[in-house]
């Protein structure tokens, strides 16, 4: 069984979750970026739901911008 499934995200049109529980620190996918805050991401237009946006939800306080080239 995979550690991951895609399925409709209230985000964008579709969103990248855990299927089981995860062991802690194993790799699933490398995605990386730049680290932002929840406020920048709220006040910056880049991340506008309307558009397709590349925004991965670390934590409550944390943001990871994956909006490069390099990520598939």
């Amino acid at each position: 069984m995979k550690l991951y499934k895609i399925k409709k995200s209230n985000i964008d049109n579709k969103g990248l979750y855990a299927a089981r529980n995860i062991q802690a620190g194993k790799i699933i996918i490398s995605y990386r970026g730049k680290i932002i805050t929840k406020k920048e991401t709220d006040k910056n237009p880049k991340y506008d739901n309307d558009k397709a946006i590349y925004l991965f939800n670390l934590n409550s306080r944390y943001d990871l911008d994956g909006d490069f080239k390099y990520n598939t």
